[in-house]
């Protein structure tokens, strides 16, 4: 959650350091942070929707504090969002194909070893 709305009051404030597509940068450095706070993937989807989800809120109120109009749940942080979200299963899965597959590596090393 915070580092949700650090990411997005400093794109507001100083621009010039998103020299990534702000939708792209958002969703790496979300990503980037569940992967490292938990190991199982239920729960780095829950940290990612309930983060998300609280620092949209939360960054709309501040703002509203400032009389600056912020829409909760914009398209903008859907796409930003479902980046998150196709990132982390797509590292889940390739970690379920590698893991799979070296397995049966394993299993055909055992294999010719016997054989030899």
């Amino acid at each position: 959650m915070l580092a949700y709305i650090t990411y997005e009051l400093m794109a507001i404030i100083d621009p010039i350091w998103v020299f990534i597509p702000g939708v792209w940068l958002k969703a790496s450095i979300l990503f980037i942070l569940v992967i490292l706070l938990h190991r199982n993937i239920v729960c780095q989807i829950l940290i990612l929707s309930i983060g998300s989800m609280m620092g949209d809120i939360v960054l709309s109120f501040v703002l509203r504090s400032y009389q600056m109009n912020y829409s909760i749940g914009s398209m903008h942080f859907f796409d930003s969002f479902m980046l998150g979200m196709l990132g982390m299963i797509s590292l889940f899965y390739l970690k379920m194909t590698l893991a799979r597959w070296e397995q049966y590596v394993f299993m055909l090393e055992k294999e010719r070893k016997n054989n030899v």
